[in-house]
């Protein structure tokens, strides 16, 4: 269940629906951003992750893409975990990026996290390679990322394996 985000009202939106507190800290400064990727609260670090990428536009940013792909691969909770998943999907769709896709690869072959999270992953990984392939949105809220896994169980698609061990 996601929706897609057209403007930086929506998006200004979703991080106020992620995180109404940290709301004002988040538009202070990218530095702020950046320290609250790695927050306790699995919402602040989704809202963090949406607000480097839409108010701060930090795609260009060394740090701000190695957390991504840090959350993407490690963290605990899922809604960081596919927040930061459709980041590097929307920054990196189309240019056949090889340490995102290898990163991304790593998350596929992940058996502790989440279907939903290595579904998302794959699907990152083919329209990163310029391949036609469903695009993995920002999830709406962390309940709609609760109630998914909990109401109808995910299943790992159909994954490719021989292509993912290339990478």
């Amino acid at each position: 269940m996601a929706v897609k985000k057209e403007s930086l009202q929506d998006w200004l939106t979703l991080i106020e629906f992620y995180s109404p507190d940290y709301y004002s800290i988040l538009k202070g400064s990218s530095d702020q951003v950046l320290n609250l990727m790695q927050h306790k609260d699995p919402s602040i670090r989704a809202a963090a992750i949406v607000a480097g990428y839409a108010i701060w536009q930090l795609r260009d940013h060394a740090q701000f893409i190695n957390k991504c792909c840090d959350i993407a691969a490690s963290d605990s909770h899922e809604l960081p975990r596919v927040t930061a998943v459709a980041v590097l999907h929307a920054v990196f769709i189309g240019s056949n990026n090889r340490s995102v896709q290898q990163s991304l690869a790593g998350v596929v072959k992940d058996e502790s996290a989440s279907p939903m999270v290595r579904n998302d992953a794959y699907r990152a990984i083919r329209a990163i390679r310029q391949e036609s392939y469903s695009r993995v949105d920002f999830p709406r809220s962390k309940e709609d990322t609760i109630l998914e896994m909990s109401n109808k169980p995910v299943q790992l698609m159909d994954i490719d394996w021989r292509f993912v061990d290339q990478l």
